[in-house]
């Protein structure tokens, strides 16, 4: 269920050599079928729960508590550009002050916010998830044109 006022999210990670999923999972060679495989899942599962704490999250955030340059800051730096150009243009350990002070400030807005309304719903999606990988009962994947097929094994 999506939490009410929000849309629907997509959160995916994408590996675009098979060389690093193959070291994450430890396999030497990894195929389709090794992706159904409860294990698997549930390594890509915490893989995906990892990503989405790494990810930062823009939504409305509150400056009434803040001075004007930290309002400012927290403004812009969540644009990529403002670091590209302020980069180039400052020397840099003005640079990275101002960068560790966005984080600071990016921290306390998020501790302040609370916790995001997509967590919630993400961890429950993953454990419902993680519960159905551990109650396969077949290593057969099936597409969903055999879905009539099938006995009564979940298609993945």
């Amino acid at each position: 269920m999506v939490p009410p006022g929000h849309h629907l999210l997509r959160f995916e990670i994408v590996y675009t050599r098979a060389r690093n999923l193959c070291t994450l999972t430890g396999l030497p060679v990894l195929t389709l079928t090794d992706l159904i495989k409860p294990d698997i899942i549930c390594l890509l599962g915490g893989e995906l729960f990892k990503h989405w704490h790494l990810t930062t999250h823009r939504r409305p955030l509150d400056y009434t508590t803040l001075k004007f340059s930290d309002a400012t800051l927290l403004l812009a730096g969540a644009s990529l550009e403002f670091w590209a150009a302020t980069r180039a243009a400052t020397p840099p350990a003005t640079y990275h002050r101002n960068r560790a002070r966005y984080n600071r400030l990016q921290r306390d807005a998020t501790h302040r916010a609370g916790p995001h309304p997509y967590d919630a719903l993400l961890t429950a999606t993953l454990d419902q998830i993680l519960t159905n990988a551990n109650i396969l009962k077949s290593d057969r994947l099936y597409h969903t044109c055999n879905q009539l097929d099938s006995e009564c094994n979940p298609i993945i």
